[in-house]
């Protein structure tokens, strides 16, 4: 038998998934403190970013998207709020389309 240690957040249906395999099984836990939760998820949207990374589709756009949304929720932020915010931003900040790199700021 392999036994292959994951130790991560998944999706709600993916225990079932693997269990409903021939020849497969999992163990699995669910967190019930909303600190433990928010680190997980955390880790979780740094793994779907570097799987973005490794391959940039819109499939794992979309889990990082899905990652990024579960956190607002457990955070009980509004996605008008935010999409509010963004838009705010992008017209006083501007966006990144013209690919600055600050480097140095000089005080007097």
């Amino acid at each position: 038998m392999v036994v292959i240690i994951h130790n991560k957040l998944v999706r709600d249906n993916i225990p079932k998934i693997i269990n409903d395999q021939e020849n497969q099984s999992c163990e699995y836990h669910i967190i019930e403190n909303d600190d433990e939760y928010f680190k997980y998820l955390i880790k979780k949207v740094d793994e779907e970013m570097h799987e973005f990374y490794n391959n940039p589709s819109s499939e794992e756009m979309a889990d990082v998207i899905e990652v990024l949304m579960e956190i607002t929720r457990l955070k009980n932020i509004k996605h008008d709020v935010v999409e509010d915010t963004r838009v705010k931003k992008l017209e006083e900040k501007g966006g990144f389309k013209k690919r600055y790199v600050l480097e140095k700021v000089y005080k007097k």
